[in-house]
């Protein structure tokens, strides 16, 4: 399985898409072995409706704050200005609270319901 890191955000009726990829599958051979090892894990996919997002700039906020968290691997945030913006958090555990705490560190950012 591929740990490939992508944001997605998406303003008003034009998508944007920003994406930065980062691969265990193509680590050198000094580093596969942590890369089998994470590849192992089973992933949990959450879908959380986060408010207070309002562009690009949110998305990357959001983006880097779930990802220096340990357990996730990957993030997807789909920005709907002064709605509800879906955030999808692939991680190794499913700790809402964790999430929360990390849109709460990244700006006003509230986890308003879970899809």
């Amino acid at each position: 399985m591929c740990t490939s890191r992508t944001q997605s955000t998406q303003v008003g009726e034009r998508p944007t898409t920003a994406e930065a990829t980062s691969c265990d599958c193509c680590a050198t051979e000094a580093g596969s072995a942590t890369g089998s090892a994470e590849r192992s894990l089973a992933l949990v996919q959450t879908t959380n409706l986060v408010t207070g997002l309002t562009c690009h700039h949110c998305a990357t906020s959001v983006t880097e704050e779930l990802e220096a968290l340990d357990e996730v691997s990957a993030v997807r945030v789909d920005v709907v200005p002064g709605g509800e913006s879906s955030v999808r958090v692939a991680s190794t555990e499913a700790r809402t609270e964790r999430v929360r705490t990390a849109l709460s560190d990244a700006g006003d950012y509230a986890v308003s319901g879970r899809r």
